[in-house]
């Protein structure tokens, strides 16, 4: 009897479709696109997630996944922190498949998959999380090959770098781009900034013996040129060239372009500042148009040369009343040129009991940068 009912009602259906010119295909098209707005309606509701279940891994733990995972499991603990991770929200997906790409790429997963879902719960409508994994196979490094002149200086030191990939170790890609970037910058702090390394991966011999070959091409050997120094209008310009650790005609080194950064920043003379190679004037007289001998150009926002502050505030002294502190000093950063001087006044005042002054201090501080003609400061109180 219940088939009859079906039966009769699925022959009415379709009857009443023929009847109003609508086919089964777009009966279920519909019907289809009516349950696909009522999850997108559901999802825009950043609904609370339920549960993460994680399913074909193998390797990795479904503890070691979850804890790198965006997604949090709703708590009581978790709605008290700040932030929506215990919610569905547009770019969840999105950044739970990197963190789980990124946790199998370090363990040498190179092919693995991931895709997330989101289920709606049938007892409170809150969010089912569940990513399925195919990890594919594990990749071992079986070799690593390096081509390189080995007639220059730094060579051992690309080899020893070289050495950090070992056999049997998994195939890192995040890793081995470090290797790379390792080895570009020893050839950029030994004069060849116009280096080119490349690296290529050989899994023809099996997922456990891949062969890493790396290609590097020196490229023209650069000296520094000259330094420009532009838009100084507070500082001598003497106070730059002493702070620069590399002169006109040196091998090019990053390392010393970092270092001199770092030194001019120190002097608190600057706020920003900008030491790179002048554009404008390049010379281009290596191979591929690349010059070998780059002019610098340094050029900052400089802080005030004079300055003031002042202070003030109220305390407990362990022997007086309420007490009144104010101090107030003046100073300037490029007093004979490049020193600083600063002089400051401090006063402490009884107050309410006996309205009195407790006690006074004056002083006067001076800072010679470059004592005895070393970078290291003398400051005299």
């Amino acid at each position: 009897m219940l088939g009859e009912g079906r039966l009769k009602l699925t022959a009415l259906l379709v009857v009443l479709a023929a009847f109003l010119g609508i086919t089964p295909v777009s009966i279920k098209a519909q019907i289809q696109g009516a349950a696909d707005k009522k999850y997108q309606s559901w999802l825009a509701q950043r609904p609370y997630i339920s549960s993460i279940v994680i399913s074909g891994n193998r390797f990795i733990s479904d503890s070691k996944i979850k804890s790198q995972l965006f997604s949090r499991r709703n708590s009581f603990w978790q709605s008290l922190k700040t932030g929506s991770r215990n919610r569905v929200l547009r770019y969840t997906a999105h950044r739970d498949t990197l963190a789980i790409k990124y946790l199998y790429l370090t363990e040498g997963f190179l092919n693995v998959k991931i895709d997330e879902t989101f289920d709606i719960s049938e007892t409170d409508s809150s969010a089912i999380v569940r990513i399925n994994i195919d990890e594919g196979s594990r990749y071992l490094i079986g070799r690593v090959i390096l081509t390189a002149n080995d007639s220059l200086a730094f060579y051992y030191e690309l080899r020893r770098t070289i050495s950090e990939l070992k056999t049997g170790d998994p195939v890192n890609p995040i890793r081995i781009s470090a290797t790379v970037f390792d080895l570009k910058t020893i050839f950029a702090n030994n004069g060849y900034p116009y280096a080119e390394v490349e690296q290529t991966l050989d899994t023809t011999t099996g997922p456990v013996n891949v062969l890493i070959t790396i290609k590097t091409r020196e490229g023209p050997l650069v000296r520094f040129g000259r330094l420009n120094i532009k838009n100084l209008s507070n500082y001598h310009p003497s106070l730059v060239r002493r702070e620069i650790t590399f002169k006109e005609g040196e091998l090019y080194s990053r390392e010393r372009i970092i270092e001199s950064q770092k030194r001019l920043y120190s002097t608190n003379l600057f706020n920003s500042i900008n030491l790179d190679i002048d554009r404008e004037n390049i010379n281009g007289s290596g191979p591929g148009n690349r010059d070998t001998l780059p002019d610098f150009v340094f050029s900052a926002i400089e802080r005030k040369p004079h300055f003031v502050s002042l202070r003030t505030g109220a305390g407990q002294d362990p022997q007086q009343d309420l007490i009144w502190d104010f101090s107030t000093a003046w100073g300037k950063r490029n007093i004979f040129r490049s020193r600083r001087a600063e002089i400051s006044v401090q006063s402490r005042y009884i107050i309410f009991t006996q309205w009195r002054p407790l006690s006074h201090r004056f002083q006067i501080r001076y800072t010679e940068p470059w004592f005895i003609n070393l970078h290291m400061p003398l400051t005299l109180t």
